[in-house]
């Protein structure tokens, strides 16, 4: 298993859609663009476990959704930007309401619950393709070398 910089966390929801947010921050070491689009992604931070920034991931960028069945089913792990690593993870829930936009000075926002395919039409930070794609087929326990920067 690769060194792991970060998790990533599909949310499928009613009718097999996907919770979408959309990035507001810069972050160029991660190729992370303000307007991207993304599925939920974190950065671990010191020597959390991948369920304790699982955890941190909800209460940060998923405020007032009800608890997830966290950590989820692993997919696969990312190499979003060379020596950036995510842990995939995917978890299923019958909630239909959106997280609550935060007020102060938020990082995502604009969520959003998306099909497949109106997802793959987006503009979609490095390694959100990919990992989308993965889950809508199943893979499971896959290592992606390479993630190509579709947002621009």
């Amino acid at each position: 298993m690769q060194s792991n910089n970060g998790v990533a966390l599909i949310i499928e929801g009613p009718d097999r859609k996907l919770l979408i947010l959309e990035e507001f921050v810069d972050k160029p070491r991660l190729k992370k663009r303000a307007g991207d689009n993304s599925t939920p992604m974190e950065e671990v931070v010191g020597a959390e476990t991948d369920y304790q920034a699982l955890l941190r991931l909800w209460r940060e960028e998923l405020p007032g959704m009800p608890p997830l069945p966290l950590p989820g089913k692993f997919i696969g792990q990312y190499q979003i930007v060379p020596s950036e690593w995510a842990n995939l993870y995917a978890v299923t829930t019958a909630w239909r309401e959106l997280p609550v936009e935060a007020s102060d000075k938020p990082e995502v926002g604009n969520y959003r619950w998306l099909s497949l395919d109106q997802v793959l039409k987006l503009q979609l930070r490095p390694g959100a393709r990919e990992m989308f794609e993965d889950h809508a087929v199943g893979v499971s326990g896959i290592t992606r070398l390479f993630c190509i920067d579709y947002s621009r």
